[in-house]
C-alpha cells in the first residue's frame, strides 16, 4: 500500500478529514496546535520538515473555510481550540456545503 503525498491532496479531502479527526476528539473538540498532525493521521501521510509546514498552511487555510461554512468554531480556552459545531457528524456536510 502506497502512502500519499500530502500536495497532491485536494481540499476537499483535507476539509473532511478535519471533520473526521474532530469528530473522534472528546467533546469534539481539539487543540489548534495538534490539528494537523489528527489530519496527518487520519489521511495517513507522513510527512517532515518543509512539507509539513507548507501542508500546516492548507490545513489553516481549510478551517478557515470551514469556518465560513459554519462547519467548525475557534474559540480559545487555555490554549486556542478547535470545535466541531453541534448537527456537525458526517463528512457528507463539507460536500453539501461546497460552494
Amino acid at each position: 500500500m502506497r502512502r500519499q503525498r500530502p500536495e497532491t491532496l485536494s481540499a476537499i479531502s483535507i476539509q473532511k478529514a478535519i471533520i473526521a479527526a474532530l469528530s473522534k476528539c472528546p467533546n469534539n473538540t481539539c487543540t489548534e496546535k495538534s490539528i494537523t498532525s489528527r489530519v496527518l493521521k487520519e489521511l495517513d501521510v507522513v510527512t517532515r520538515g518543509n512539507p509539513r509546514a507548507e501542508f500546516e498552511t492548507r490545513v489553516k487555510r481549510n478551517i478557515g473555510t470551514l469556518k465560513r461554512k459554519g462547519l467548525v468554531e475557534e474559540y480559545k480556552a487555555k490554549n486556542k481550540r478547535l470545535r466541531l459545531l453541534d448537527g456537525v457528524s458526517d463528512t457528507q456536510e463539507v460536500l453539501r456545503f461546497n460552494d
